[in-house]
């Protein structure tokens, strides 16, 4: 209960789902996050493809171009732009899911692709090498999540590596701190 504002609710964790009904998923598409669509393409295409919209912008994009105003290669950005979009959210879903920031969403999807969540699951402390700022521990209870038994020999090899790569920041940092070289510093 707020002061100010009354009754509040806080949110864990939430999944993003493709829109249900022709009239959202036409607010979703003319929402401003598929590129060239805004709300007048949005309806001219759900007008047009009704309930198979989804499979045309993800299977068959080139009958977009059948819209006056989509070209050839408008057709084929936009697909790519629903799918990625898509994409990334399935993405931010599973990271939630597993205790990570959705904040790390994109640089995963950048790396990966539409692979991203297998390849999480196959070796979750790749994230290591990718993300910037994650901890192991997080990752290391994102591995337990998904399965990754305690005496993994990846989750050894990534904990010594990221220790590793913890002394040698933390060494570089104090040698900054007394004004040295930072190549002596990684030399010694």
């Amino acid at each position: 209960m707020h002061k100010d504002y009354g009754e509040q609710f806080k949110v864990d964790t939430f999944r993003k789902e493709m829109p249900k009904t022709l009239d959202a998923l036409e607010r979703y598409l003319g929402g401003g996050s598929i590129k060239w669509i805004g709300p007048k393409t949005a309806e001219k295409i759900i007008k047009k493809f009704g309930d198979d919209t989804i499979f045309v912008l993800e299977k068959d994009p080139e009958k977009l171009a059948t819209i006056k105003g989509i070209t050839k290669e408008k057709a084929e950005e936009i697909s790519e732009s629903f799918i990625q979009n898509k994409e990334l959210w399935k993405i931010v879903g599973f990271l939630e899911e597993i205790g990570i920031a959705s904040s790390y969403a994109k640089r995963v999807y950048e790396v990966y692709g539409i692979n991203a969540i297998e390849e999480i699951k196959s070796d979750p402390y790749k994230l290591i090498d990718i993300v910037k700022g994650i901890s192991f521990k997080v990752i290391d209870e994102a591995a337990l999540k998904i399965g990754v038994n305690t005496d993994d020999e990846q989750r050894i090899t990534y904990g010594i590596k990221y220790a590793l790569m913890l002394s040698l920041y933390n060494r570089t940092y104090m040698c900054y701190k007394k004004q040295f070289i930072r190549f002596y510093c990684i030399i010694t």
